[in-house]
Parts: C-alpha cells; sequence; structure tokens
C-alpha cells in the first residue's frame, strides 16, 4: 500500500475555517516558482488564474493547470458531510501490484 493521507482532515479543516495564516504550523517547501507545497499531499497543482468571481462572500478562482504532481498513496475525501478513505470499487481490477 502507497502513503495514506487519513491525517490530512486536520488540514482539510484548517483550510477551511477563518484564520489569518492557513499555514500556522504546517510543514511547508515551496516549488521552483515560490508556490507552497504542503508536506504529506498526494497531488499538488500548479494553475495560472484565469478569472476570478466573487459569488456572496467567496472569491472563486478558475486555474488552467501549469503542472502537476501525484503520488502514490489513499486519498482522503470528504462526502456527504464526513471525511473517508477512498476503497476501490470491487467490480474495477486493482492498480496496485
Amino acid at each position: 500500500m502507497g502513503r495514506v493521507s487519513a491525517d490530512q482532515h486536520l488540514v482539510s479543516r484548517q483550510f477551511a475555517t477563518p484564520a489569518a495564516d492557513k499555514f500556522a504550523g504546517l510543514k511547508v517547501t515551496e516549488d521552483e516558482a515560490g508556490v507552497p507545497e504542503i508536506e504529506g499531499v498526494l497531488a499538488r497543482f500548479s494553475c495560472r488564474t484565469v478569472s476570478r468571481n466573487q459569488e456572496g462572500d467567496h472569491t472563486i478562482f478558475i486555474g488552467q493547470v501549469q503542472t502537476y504532481k501525484k503520488l502514490d498513496g489513499d486519498p482522503l475525501l470528504f462526502f456527504s458531510g464526513g471525511y473517508r478513505l477512498s476503497q476501490e470499487h470491487p467490480a474495477v481490477p486493482s492498480r496496485r501490484q
């Protein structure tokens, strides 16, 4: 089994709640462009902002992916009000060998 990001629920909650510094207390490095990379995540996307839309008290960013990195592991999912680990569907052949 690859890496499991089940413990990332705390990071998810930190970014989902109001805070002056969303990165406080996290292990963070920067990529070549100076974009913060949080340790332990399974996927990273570097995007160019295409547009910004204000909707109520949210700003929605539309981005075009410039680069991405993917690590092996089981992602954490938020679905129907709770966190879960992904599980492979029994009808789909496993990608892991």
